[in-house]
């Protein structure tokens, strides 16, 4: 019995290795496959996460009390159409 657990776990173990190697192998190649741009893109995916967080504790958002509405304020009004009719193109481009 005892060489049937050591066949099963020396089994796993290798399966296990095996996996994990390919798993690395696969990220080489698909790095290359960007052009070598893998761990830029990662760098840039951590600072807009970051630059995000920065504006969440800047700006936090404070849901109204339940049962409430808020005011519509023209001011806040202009705000969000300026903004949106800036970003309508990228839209709908992602939209496409």
């Amino acid at each position: 019995m005892n060489k049937k657990w050591i066949l099963g776990v020396g089994l796993g173990v290798g399966g296990l290795l095996l996996v994990g190697g390919g798993l690395v192998a696969t990220g080489y190649w698909a790095n290359g496959q960007m052009g070598g741009d893998g761990m830029e893109v990662l760098a840039q995916t951590q600072a807009r996460a970051q630059r995000t967080a920065d504006l969440n504790a800047r700006y936090p958002f404070q849901p109204p009390p339940a049962g409430k509405v808020l005011r519509l304020e023209e001011a806040r009004l202009e705000t969000y159409l300026a903004v949106r009719e800036a970003t309508l193109p990228a839209y709908q481009v992602l939209e496409k």
